[in-house]
């Protein structure tokens, strides 16, 4: 078990960059991990990313300017990635993500996955899952959350309770898209 945390009182800050590189500014590949009070911005693809452990807590972080380039991945850009079982993403504000849309800065994508592509949060596994009292704005480009798993798993346990959305994606409407089975622990 381990803590990163911010020194002092919100002051640590993570900065990766302007780059088109698949890579998260701060990916968690542990258990129990505690993520809280960072300033995390100019991530490529993933502002956080819990991948390949389990019990991990994002928690007071300020996420934003994730992914601001030109692309036509079909890849997913997003603030905070959940990937694990038993995890918590609290009292978080997440903004500014996503690619550039079609005449922004010059872009001229080949497709439309601008449209609806990059997400504050987004879970493809992990059971357990608890997002609550977070912040989402400034998110034009796919929503606030999003749960979707391409090869079908199913998981247990995603709540989704007390955050706060401003603003919507202009292109795709809603907040939060559950696209893929969820069920509920001890129910069949």
């Amino acid at each position: 078990s381990w803590l990163l945390s911010a020194a002092g009182h919100g002051g640590g800050e993570i900065s990766a960059g302007q780059t088109t590189s698949a890579g998260p500014g701060v990916e968690s590949g542990g258990a129990h991990v505690r993520g809280r009070g960072f300033e995390v911005r100019g991530a490529s693809h993933y502002g956080i990313e819990a991948y390949h452990g389990h019990d991990v807590t994002v928690a007071a972080n300020d996420v934003h300017a994730i992914g601001h380039y030109c692309t036509s991945t079909s890849a997913g850009i997003v603030g905070i990635n959940a990937y694990v079982p038993n995890m918590v993403i609290e009292q978080n504000v997440v903004h500014d993500v996503g690619r550039y849309a079609n005449g922004e800065n010059g872009c001229s994508p080949s497709n439309a996955y601008w449209q609806n592509h990059d997400h504050g949060v987004y879970q493809g596994e992990g059971d357990n899952l608890v997002v609550r009292n977070n912040l989402f704005y400034a998110l034009t480009h796919g929503w606030a959350i999003q749960r979707y798993d391409g090869s079908g798993t199913v998981v247990s346990g995603l709540t989704i309770v007390n955050n706060t959305f401003v603003g919507a994606n202009p292109n795709k409407v809603g907040q939060i898209i559950i696209a893929t089975a969820t069920t509920v622990p001890g129910i069949a």
